[in-house]
């Protein structure tokens, strides 16, 4: 099995499920399964997933209906420690893989780069009067010429201590240290933002790397971590405060590791200025940013 698909919802727009399923279901050239992981929602749509399947006639799939909500990071990892493939992918209803081939190529690209794990470009879009209307936002991460000269040490850099991250709906990464990643913060309390995972991974050196394509279209908004409600904003300051703390506790730290250490404790601006990369960061990311693009087809239209 090349790779395992896991969809992760909670209380899900039953269209925007298909839509999702779509897209994994056109996929060619790849031998892939896919995994339903519902965290508790108060709608199951456990016989509409049956019947969906078999419309397909498809029947490599796994459905795990959880009767709790327990939170984003169980729920991703109930559907990791399932998963069969090599590499995993994680998907949401409403974000949609964007091409036939997207993850063959994607996988194949990663397996060349022997990379544990690797993040793609996304097309951003949201839902306006019923129709999807595509839009332009500062991409994650902004700085990605690190990655193509593969500076390792940079990339990890940017990562933790300049916050210059992925979007996890853009990653995928091989099953067996996503499961051990992703239990490793689930054990210390990290309850909704999954996606830290990979900053744990890029702390002990497991840098990813940068596939240069859009591989994802990115419903923008709706998902906790673009939310703007404060309680949820309040949670997820809670699950970094966390991974930051498993970040200083780290035993016999390297030189590189000491650095970041150092540098993510500072509090002070004035201190926060003075961070190697912080000032040119801050000039990208407010005067010369790099932003997501809208697919082709769209631009026509208008």
């Amino acid at each position: 099995m090349d790779v395992s698909v896991v969809v992760i919802m909670f209380n899900p727009v039953l269209n925007k499920v298909y839509q999702t399923l779509d897209s994994i279901m056109m996929q060619k050239g790849i031998t892939y399964e896919v995994i339903i992981c519902d965290d508790g929602s108060q709608r199951r749509y456990e016989r509409e997933m049956y019947e969906y399947f078999a419309q397909k006639h498809f029947y490599s799939y796994t459905l795990l209906f959880h009767e709790h909500n327990h939170g984003t990071v169980a729920n991703y990892l109930s559907g990791l420690e399932r998963a069969r493939g090599k590499y995993t992918k994680v998907i949401s209803p409403g974000d949609r893989l964007t091409e036939e081939n997207t993850l063959s190529k994607w996988i194949r690209f990663t397996e060349e780069k022997n990379a544990i794990w690797s993040f793609a470009d996304a097309y951003y879009y949201h839902i306006v009067d019923g129709k999807e209307e595509y839009i332009k936002q500062r991409a994650h991460p902004q700085c990605i010429r690190a990655y193509l000269k593969e500076q390792k040490s940079k990339c990890i850099w940017d990562y933790i201590v300049l916050n210059d991250v992925t979007i996890g709906a853009a990653t995928i990464g091989r099953t067996q240290i996503l499961c051990s990643y992703c239990k490793m913060i689930k054990d210390k309390g990290v309850l909704y933002a999954e996606d830290h995972l990979y900053r744990i991974m890029m702390f002990h050196g497991n840098v990813g790397c940068y596939y240069p394509h859009e591989a994802i279209y990115y419903e923008y908004v709706t998902g906790i971590s673009t939310s703007s409600n404060r309680e949820w904003q309040k949670k997820l300051e809670n699950d970094k405060k966390i991974v930051y703390q498993m970040i200083w506790a780290e035993e016999k730290p390297s030189g590189l590791q000491k650095r970041i250490q150092k540098a993510s404790t500072k509090r002070r601006k004035i201190e926060k200025i003075f961070i190697r990369g912080k000032l040119t960061y801050w000039l990208k990311w407010h005067f010369y940013p790099r932003m997501t693009k809208i697919p082709k087809e769209t631009e026509q239209l208008r």
